[in-house]
């Protein structure tokens, strides 16, 4: 009772809500990749030669009001592709979901 959160966590091998939230999105974006999931969202995908396969954004209107940019990048969409184009090459590229699920626990 009388340690912090973090120190629970650490003494819990558990992650912060924050990095569980940001877990889930890397995993269905993944998922929505080898078709295990629903593509509900329209992601898209695109393998570049230097960086591998990555999960497009498709651009905001650079004219919309400040609020709505905001809102926009903090959408599902724009924040699942961004946190699964963060991962290494390798790591996207992997075809089983428990070798995946297991590098991204080493990853994170």
């Amino acid at each position: 009772r009388e340690l912090q959160y973090w120190e629970r966590l650490k003494k819990l091998k558990l992650m912060s809500l924050q990095r569980r939230r940001e877990r889930y999105c890397i995993i269905h974006v993944w998922k929505i990749l080898r078709e295990e999931a629903p593509n509900d969202v329209g992601f898209t995908f695109k393998l570049h030669q230097r960086h591998g396969l990555r999960a497009e954004i498709p651009a905001v209107n650079k004219s919309a009001q400040l609020s709505v940019r905001s809102d926009y990048d903090s959408t599902f969409r724009v924040r699942a592709a961004q946190l699964f184009n963060l991962l290494p090459p390798e790591l996207r590229s992997l075809t089983t979901l428990g070798s995946f699920n297991a590098a991204l626990d080493r990853f994170l």
